[in-house]
């Protein structure tokens, strides 16, 4: 009596492993399927990264992983429907030291991520990061957005930096410094490495649960190191571009993880891959957590397991 009841049960758990499996472009960041990246994680809790990127809150304390990161790739080129605006921010907000082309002493960022992994069209470009590692896959994930963090490349936490920078972590002078962020991101040697110099650097911001669809909105507050930036800094430039109205958000599939920091802020032109960008593409990342394929594993074997001792 129970036999189609049950195929119907195992349908579904088929179903919802394929879901995980077959859906948008957002990438899983464990290894593998990423390889490469030796001592690239926090140690001894994950120190080759093996499970994705950790983040802690600002105290250094509760270490989290994400195994998976959203991109906002162009539609055609394995991007959504919100193509490169799936990922979209705009400059609010600057505060100038005295009158025009005086020097930027603060800004905020209107960030905006809109879940489109349901909606791919053609294919992305392989990812790679400034400490070795790199993904080259075909499967992505599509389904609500667990969890999801933002971090900025381009910005620090005043208390929580390298007592020296040595590559490949950047010092920008000045620094953009995050100023209502909620947790810090790891970056990217650990002490088993001879330029290790990885700690939870990398600042970030909650935007919680987002559905297929639907989008979730934070506005993330920055400030200037010293005087400020001066209007010959390239910086200076893409920030007044983007207060009137140009996204300043980017993260294409060509930069894996956090995959370089500090980096330089830069506008995203809407093109595949820009080629007047920010290295690899990337001057923010997003990253999620998705629904346990292994809790759908465990079921299934359970159910098959039955189905064997019934027709025992």
């Amino acid at each position: 009596m129970l036999r189609y009841p049950v195929a119907i049960l195992v349908l579904v758990v088929c179903l919802g492993l394929a879901a995980v499996s077959m859906g948008a472009p957002s990438l899983d960041i464990r290894k593998s399927p990423v390889t490469g990246g030796t001592n690239a994680g926090p140690n001894p809790l994950d120190p080759n990264a093996l499970q994705g990127q950790w983040f802690t809150n600002l105290s250094g304390q509760n270490p989290e992983v994400r195994p998976y990161e959203f991109y906002d790739n162009v539609s055609g080129s394995g991007g959504g429907t919100s193509s490169s605006d799936a990922i979209y921010g705009v400059v609010t907000n600057i505060v100038y030291a005295g009158g025009a082309e005086s020097n930027i002493l603060s800004f905020d960022i209107n960030a905006t991520i809109t879940n489109d992994t349901n909606t791919v069209t053609g294919t992305w470009a392989d990812g790679s990061n400034t400490h070795t590692e790199a993904l080259s896959t075909t499967q992505r994930y599509e389904g609500t957005m667990y969890d999801t963090y933002l971090t900025s490349e381009f910005a620090a936490d005043e208390n929580n930096q390298p007592s020296s920078y040595a590559s490949p972590a950047v010092q920008q002078s000045p620094q953009i410094l995050a100023q209502n962020h909620d947790n810090l991101a790891w970056f990217c040697y650990n002490e088993l490495e001879d330029t290790g110099l990885g700690g939870y650097w990398v600042p970030t911001w909650d935007f919680g649960d987002i559905a297929l669809g639907q989008s979730s909105n934070v506005t993330m507050s920055f400030t200037v190191s010293g005087d400020g930036l001066e209007s010959t800094d390239s910086r200076y430039q893409a920030l007044e571009t983007s207060a009137g109205g140009q996204d300043i958000l980017l993260n294409r599939t060509t930069s894996l993880k956090i995959s370089n920091w500090e980096e330089k802020i830069d506008l995203d032109d809407g093109t595949a891959y820009p080629s007047e960008s920010s290295l690899l593409y990337s001057d923010v990342s997003v990253f999620h957590n998705v629904p346990v394929p292994a809790t759908m594993s465990v079921l299934a074997v359970g159910v098959f397991g039955f189905l064997r001792r019934r027709r025992g």
